[in-house]
């Protein structure tokens, strides 16, 4: 597992100043937040290490003071945070953006819910797209093609030497089904 040491050259301050926020009380709250987690991690981490076990740790401990919708919201905001730290060469590495690349997803929402999950490696599991052109209908499209491509099928639906087009395989699911 990755761990990623928290430095002091960028700050939470340098951050919500780079922000820009049109409110005060906007950066008030990010700075809350920021700091917060920072304090977490020095406390939580023994080697005050952003780590994945650290992230974890935070977002339960955050479940018991925020509901669901604010944990997801305040966890993009220390998401985008560790980016910008990584960008400053202060993080070695993002852990969300590691558990974001690795599981396929584009944000962070699913990704957290997944890490509060009460088993957090099944549901990261689960969040893994299937492969390309994959479906849970797999397993029985592979067989429909396999039926479609047999000598058969081809030599009394098939006009054309392709194994299959739109016309040929309403054809032969016709057929398929009619032998059915």
């Amino acid at each position: 597992m990755k761990t990623t040491s928290m430095s002091k050259g960028s700050t939470p301050e340098n951050y919500v100043r780079e922000l820009r926020l049109r409110s005060p009380v906007s950066s008030q709250v990010y700075l809350s937040i920021l700091n917060g987690f920072q304090r977490f991690v020095a406390e939580q981490a023994e080697d005050k290490s952003v780590s994945q076990t650290t992230i974890r740790q935070w977002l339960k401990d955050r479940t018991l003071a925020w509901p669901l919708h604010i944990v997801t919201d305040r966890a993009r905001l220390v998401d985008r945070f560790l980016d910008w730290r990584v960008n400053n060469r202060a993080l070695a590495n993002n852990p969300f953006a590691d558990l974001r690349a690795e599981y396929g997803q584009r944000t962070t929402t699913p990704v957290v819910r997944a890490l509060l999950n009460a088993n957090p490696e099944a549901a990261l599991e689960a969040l893994r797209p299937l492969p390309r052109f994959g479906s849970f209908l797999g397993p029985v499209m592979r067989e429909h093609v396999g039926l479609l491509c047999m000598p058969w099928v081809t030599a009394t639906t098939r006009r054309r030497s392709v194994c299959f087009g739109w016309t040929d395989s309403f054809r032969a699911g016709r057929i398929y089904l009619a032998i059915r």
